[in-house]
């Protein structure tokens, strides 16, 4: 996969390098971990989200 677009970088990482920890951050003092899938999951569920309530 050629690398062209900031958002082609997910799916090339998930192709190439799929990661168990690829972003972390902390929420209420605790840190939480996000994998590759998830990075790219989370943001379409949102957006079904959105789509169901209207």
């Amino acid at each position: 996969m050629n690398v062209t677009r900031l958002f082609d970088l997910i799916p090339n990482q998930l192709e190439q390098h799929p990661l168990q920890v690829a972003f972390a951050g902390k929420e209420n003092g605790k840190w939480i971990t996000y994998s590759s899938a998830d990075f790219k999951n989370i943001p379409i569920r949102l957006v079904l989200g959105y789509y169901q309530k209207g």
